[in-house]
Parts: C-alpha cells; structure tokens; sequence
C-alpha cells in the first residue's frame, strides 16, 4: 500500500509526503512481517532562481530472524538556475 500526497501552500513552496507499508520477508524467515516506510520533501522557490530543497524519511523493518532494521535520512539541496 502507498499514499503520496502532495500540498501547493503557494506558487512557490510545494510539500510531497510519501508513506508506504507491506509485507516483508527475507531469506532466513519462513512468513511474512509488516514492514513500513516514510518520506516528506518541501520544495521552496519551485518557479525562482534558486530551489532549496529539504527533506527527511524513516524506514522501519519490523523485527524478522535476521534481526530488525530501522533507518532515517536527512538531506538539504539547494540549487541555482541560470
């Protein structure tokens, strides 16, 4: 299952939220756990010369044999236009 909303607060500043969830399962396990994944990006300065972009996600694998696995990210991109 995915869900990506994403919300015009104005001509210039834009927010995308990304949440996924399903099943998973590797090689070591026999059945299927729930696995989930979350993002957001906010885009400011779309239609300008300069575009920062800011976002962060969290992905969370519920505990399997192998053991559990839990990341965050977090990035910051500012870019100029000629």
């Amino acid at each position: 299952m995915l869900a990506a909303p994403y919300w015009k607060a104005s001509e210039n500043i834009g927010v995308a939220i990304f949440a996924g969830m399903g099943p998973q399962r590797d090689d070591a396990s026999r059945g299927f756990t729930l696995g989930m994944n979350s993002s957001v990006e906010a885009a400011f300065g779309i239609y300008r010369d300069w575009l920062l972009k800011i976002n962060g996600s969290v992905t969370n694998n519920r505990r399997m044999d192998s053991g559990a696995f839990r990341g965050t990210s977090f990035g910051i991109v500012l870019l100029r236009r000629f």
